[in-house]
């Protein structure tokens, strides 16, 4: 039997298996407390897919036929014409469900107007954020890193900037601060200490939750690569991917996985040397069904990320026993800790190559070290899980 004690609702403009990470955190958070028995609901404006298949195992209202965006200049454009509607529909659904909490996700529609409607209902009103707090912060950061070549001495200074009012970014505009919300959820600490650096509403971290399936039997992706990567655009690396394709060993095969939304291969794939491309020894994929089937396909996870939250896909590799290699961003290494092999944010991208025959050399090494990993992030996700419910409780 749920839990009658409270009702969340979550409201994303996207849905899986529609967009990227962020719409997969706050669905796989509903996931997450639904099965600790939390009644669950959820409205989003995505359309049934009939090309790829999603399951849920709660309530999920499809209201509005948004398509998937093309790019983030579409998804400005269409947000701005379609919210009043898609805000009136949500008002209603809330009223049907009736939730004593709502969970916006950071799909960029508009919050603040949404929130009061909400708030007037008596409903407390949060959001999740995914993402690194904001483009111009994250500037700062890197600023900082390239002087010092230290991201715990990056974080410390600019945290104090940010306390001390010498920058400000958690007040900017499209920060969540302005939206007049009850509470926070961030999926990686250095995010949640520079939204809110002077801890002005109750916030909790919640890494990604990952599907507790990981241990049961999938067939791996055939033929069988040597170096697998996702999400080929280029703040997630695209150019050092290229790098490892086109200047690695010749004897390693490589499989990449569109992921997430837009024109990735548009824009990769032409990066690949002709004839690397013609020699059979580069397989792309659009979607997969079983994202397990994907790691499980590779000898090694290379995961060249410029710019993340949270490093869920170098967590979900690791979940799956696959040797990683990552950029040592915080969110990242809030993800994998000592289970992969780390490549500084500065290297080359034939620091990549390097890194890679590393783990092949060592392979079961960094096996090992995955599987250590792996027990820590189940155990931290479970009690993560609870500490959740009893925040919840609290707002």
């Amino acid at each position: 039997m749920k839990s009658k004690q409270i009702a969340i609702g979550l409201i994303s403009l996207w849905w899986p298996p529609i967009r990227g990470g962020a719409t997969v955190y706050i669905h796989r958070m509903g996931e997450l407390l639904w099965e600790k028995g939390i009644s669950i609901g959820a409205v989003t404006a995505s359309p049934e897919s009939t090309a790829v298949s999603r399951s849920d195992s709660f309530p999920v209202e499809r209201i509005g036929n948004v398509p998937e965006p093309g790019n983030f200049s579409w998804v400005d454009a269409y947000a701005r014409k379609a919210f009043p509607k898609w805000k009136a529909d949500v008002l209603q659904w809330a009223g049907r469900f009736e939730p004593t909490h709502v969970v916006l996700s950071q799909d960029p529609f508009e919050k603040k107007a949404l929130v009061k409607d909400l708030q007037s209902m008596g409903i407390k009103v949060g959001c999740v954020w995914h993402e690194y707090a904001a483009m111009p912060l994250l500037l700062d950061l890197l600023s900082v890193y390239l002087k010092t070549e230290s991201w715990e001495e990056t974080l410390a200074t600019v945290y104090q900037s940010e306390r001390s009012g010498k920058t400000r970014h958690h007040d900017a505009e499209d920060s969540p601060l302005q939206w007049g919300i009850d509470f926070l959820i961030t999926s990686n600490n250095w995010t949640r200490m520079f939204l809110d650096p002077l801890e002005t509403i109750p916030s909790f971290t919640l890494h990604p939750p990952i599907p507790l399936d990981v241990d049961t039997p999938c067939e791996s992706l055939s033929p069988h690569v040597t170096v697998s990567m996702l999400n080929p655009i280029p703040p997630k690396g695209a150019l050092n991917m290229a790098i490892i394709v086109n200047y690695g060993d010749d004897r390693w095969t490589h499989r990449i996985l569109k992921g997430g939304w837009g024109n990735g291969f548009e824009t990769f794939l032409p990066l690949i040397d002709f004839p690397v491309w013609v020699s059979g020894r580069v397989h792309s994929e659009e979607f997969v069904d079983d994202i397990r089937s994907f790691y499980r396909g590779g000898e090694v996870f290379a995961f060249p990320s410029r710019a993340e939250g949270y490093g869920m896909a170098a967590a979900e590799a690791i979940l799956c026993g696959v040797p990683t290699i990552a950029t040592d961003l915080p969110g990242i290494q809030e993800a994998v800790g000592e289970g992969a092999l780390m490549i500084p944010y500065k290297a080359s991208g034939f620091a990549w190559i390097e890194g890679v025959q590393t783990v092949l050399d060592n392979k079961a090494e960094w096996t090992e070290k995955a599987l250590k990993r792996k027990a820590l992030l189940l155990k931290r996700q479970e009690e993560q899980a609870n500490g959740l419910v009893d925040f919840l409780n609290r707002i």
